[in-house]
């Protein structure tokens, strides 16, 4: 049972924070607004996808 705690508590602080693609977004977008977070909001996705099809 202290095992399954420690697990459950391990994989929700791992949901709960925010991963490379969301902090980059963020301080592109305080230190750039909006036209400064689009590129790295494409650029993220365009990742995403070439790693989808990659899979095909």
């Amino acid at each position: 049972m202290e095992n399954y705690i420690l697990f459950v508590a391990i994989a929700s602080a791992t949901i709960a924070s925010p991963g490379p693609g969301v902090v980059l977004t963020i301080t592109n977008s305080i230190k750039d607004g909006f036209h400064g977070a689009i590129f790295g909001i494409l650029g993220v996705a365009s990742i995403v996808i070439i790693s989808t099809l990659a899979l095909l």
